[in-house]
């Protein structure tokens, strides 16, 4: 057993952790972008299931003009719409406009068929949430988080930014469900 005492094992240890420290306070950031970057876009949790929430409290506004192929109906469920591709061999292309005054959101996809995915963007295309269909419909009101941190890797600090979310629906039975025009809670 070596002598914990000596330079020549504390030393090496002592430098290593020095150097993480430096490295942390150079880029604060670095688990979430670790975090952002490897783990949220390719995450297998299925879809939480849940009851599709009465109200949302975050501010956000779809951007009709920044979507493409986009098709609004109503949905299954009472004071609920669903959004789909028009074209269901084309991606259909959801804008939505959030205010980032959370860490954290919910959001309602629902999908049947493998050939069906859904792809939520950060406004740099930097997939931050996938999904792929099943044979089996997903249920209603099975929900997902959404790491709004990982929009911009967190950094900034303060409440009023207002982050575009771009959501990608793959196939004829994807969907994204929506309340009053909100979709996220």
């Amino acid at each position: 057993m070596k002598n914990l005492t000596s330079p020549r094992v504390w030393l090496p240890m002592l430098l290593c952790v020095a150097a993480v420290a430096a490295g942390l306070s150079l880029y604060p950031d670095f688990f979430l972008t670790v975090r952002c970057s490897c783990v949220e876009p390719f995450k297998s949790a299925p879809l939480a299931k849940g009851q599709l929430l009465g109200c949302s409290n975050i501010t956000q506004t779809i951007s009709w003009e920044r979507s493409s192929n986009v098709t609004l109906a109503k949905g299954d469920v009472e004071g609920w719409d669903v959004l789909t591709p028009t074209d269901p061999n084309l991606p259909a292309v959801l804008a939505v406009e959030v205010s980032r005054d959370r860490d954290q959101a919910v959001w309602f996809p629902r999908m049947s068929g493998e050939e069906c995915a859904i792809t939520v963007l950060t406004e740099g295309n930097r997939p931050v949430d996938r999904l792929r269909g099943t044979a089996q419909w997903s249920p209603i009101g099975a929900r997902r988080w959404l790491n709004l941190r990982c929009l911009r890797y967190g950094d900034v600090d303060h409440d009023d930014v207002v982050e575009l979310i771009r959501i990608q629906m793959y196939g004829r039975w994807a969907q994204v469900w929506s309340k009053q025009g909100k979709v996220f809670f």
